[in-house]
């Protein structure tokens, strides 16, 4: 079988983005990243559809919507790739933080 351009893109992420400090064989690794995909696909939903910086709103919002860089939700996609879900509790910590009041930031996973 065959790996198409678009297979080989994805496991070089998966390989770049993870963490360090747990080894590709170890089963909590795994877990986490299969348990992240489906919450990566609701996350792309998201961003296509309501978003009002990725999606049909985008265009009531020329200058952008969020005061964070990355998004929320492009950070929340980005953690959930590098760590799977045991990257919730950054996610968490980053939707709170984004609330009036609060100045622009960069937060890089």
């Amino acid at each position: 079988m065959e790996i198409t351009k678009s297979q080989n893109v994805m496991l070089n992420l998966i390989q770049h983005l993870k963490p360090r400090d747990l080894e590709s064989s170890s089963g909590l690794w795994v877990i986490s990243q299969i348990l992240a995909w489906p919450m990566v696909g609701l996350v792309w939903a998201y961003q296509k559809t309501i978003s009002p910086d990725h999606g049909g709103l985008r265009g009531l919002y020329p200058f952008g919507y969020c005061k964070f860089y990355p998004t929320c939700s492009e950070y929340a996609r980005l953690v959930l790739i590098k760590d799977g879900v045991l990257g919730l509790p950054k996610i968490i910590k980053r939707l709170i933080s984004c609330r009036p009041g609060t100045s622009p930031q960069v937060h890089l996973p």
